[in-house]
């Protein structure tokens, strides 16, 4: 009686391909249809009993969506013996060298890989160890910034390494105690002609700069720097600097 009520499974003599049809319109109008090599191709999303859904709603996207606060799209290898996973990504239908990359997590060392075959075949490009070391095969990287903060009486956290930091005044900065952060780098500007102190842990001592553990440094000439690293868990050397950086203790 009612738009919708009529179903029809229909082998197409032009193709033949199986489709199926509803009239949820006022006419058959086909639903989904299964090709003769098994491809089998929807007009709607697909709907899990879990209402989990993969949807192609437009042209150039296809959208995987869940009813959960969280969705998560795994590609999982059932392998126990180091078996990888791997999201493979192509442009161009994978006509030329370079059109191919993949992301993968290697079983055996549990680090990601980004490969590009840009050379024929697929080599890695970047790896991040699963300690969170970064490892890349290129000459560097470009467009990206040193955080540029503003000193203040803190302790410099590890999240900070690799900063710039600058005094507005007087003012004491702490640095984080050197065996938790080996290869932090550090560096201070003095913007401002007032004492710009720099502290190490009560442990830990300024190689060079300083004649013993806990004495801090301080400069008060504006454009004067300093770029620090931690070398081993209680030393701080001296990379670069320009003007004089006085131990004050």
């Amino acid at each position: 009686d009612d738009n919708g009520d009529d179903w029809a499974v229909k082998a197409l003599a032009s193709g033949n391909s199986l489709v199926f049809q509803n009239d949820t319109s006022g006419s058959l109008a086909t639903k989904m249809t299964l090709g003769t090599t098994g491809i089998l191709t929807l007009t709607g999303a697909l709907t899990l009993s879990n209402a989990e859904v993969i949807s192609n709603a437009t042209d150039d996207t296809v959208r995987v969506a869940s009813e959960d606060s969280s969705t998560v799209l795994e590609v999982y290898s059932p392998n126990t013996s180091n078996g990888d996973a791997t999201l493979a990504l192509t442009t161009d239908a994978g006509a030329d060298n370079g059109d191919h990359w993949t992301i993968k997590h290697t079983g055996s060392t549990n680090s990601l890989e980004f490969q590009n075959d840009t050379t024929g075949s697929a080599a890695t490009k970047l790896t991040i160890s699963k300690t969170g070391v970064v490892t890349g095969v290129g000459v560097g990287m470009t467009g990206f910034t040193s955080p540029l903060v503003q000193a203040t009486a803190t302790t410099i956290t590890a999240a900070q390494c690799g900063s710039t930091f600058y005094n507005a005044g007087a003012v004491q900065m702490e640095l984080p105690e050197a065996s938790t952060v080996p290869g932090c780098k550090l560096t201070f500007v003095t913007l401002n002609a007032s004492n710009f102190d720099i502290n190490p842990d009560t442990a830990d001592i300024i190689v060079l700069l300083t004649n013993a553990t806990g004495d801090a440094i301080r400069n008060a000439t504006i454009g004067n720097t300093l770029v620090l690293e931690a070398v081993s868990a209680s030393q701080w050397v001296e990379i670069s600097s320009v003007g004089t950086w006085t131990d004050i203790n």
